[in-house]
């Protein structure tokens, strides 16, 4: 057979329409074997980006409005590659002297490398560990930007 894929238990998933199409043709896929789990900006679960929902995220968080807030959602894990994005950090201060990284997720098996890669880097004012979060989407919010440094998934 030309598919690629023929056990009943091989599958893939994608998380729009088109890329379930494009992968499927790649991979000489049955469609039927490609199943699309979509992902995306939930506008009911996060609500809308206002300027007052900024300023009121970031005033429990304790950063003021002038400030480059960077954030990064996830456990610590070697996967999720915040060692990376840590240590990245003293670059991204000696470009934008005011940037702050905001690291909201669980604590894991990294969590010690972590805290020892920012007091090595001297960071600890300029990156901080917020733990689990029940409030992503204000996070999201609050930030200008946002970052995914994983290495896979």
């Amino acid at each position: 057979s030309s598919d690629v894929c023929s056990s009943d238990l091989c599958g893939v998933h994608a998380i729009s329409a088109t890329i379930a199409e494009t992968m499927g043709e790649r991979l000489r896929l049955d469609r039927g074997k490609v199943t699309m789990i979509p992902r995306g900006r939930d506008h009911e679960l996060l609500g809308i980006r206002s300027a007052e929902r900024r300023a009121a995220a970031r005033g429990r968080l304790g950063v003021s409005d002038d400030r480059r807030l960077l954030v990064a959602v996830a456990r610590h894990e070697t996967q999720k590659g915040l060692d990376t994005l840590i240590a990245a950090m003293p670059s991204v201060q000696a470009a934008c002297p005011d940037a702050q990284l905001l690291i909201a997720g669980r604590e894991g098996n990294a969590t010690r490398q972590l805290h020892d890669l920012v007091a090595a880097l001297g960071s600890e004012p300029a990156v901080r560990f917020l733990g689990a979060r029940g409030d992503v989407a204000d996070l999201m919010v609050a930030a200008d930007a946002l970052a995914f440094p994983s290495r896979w998934e």
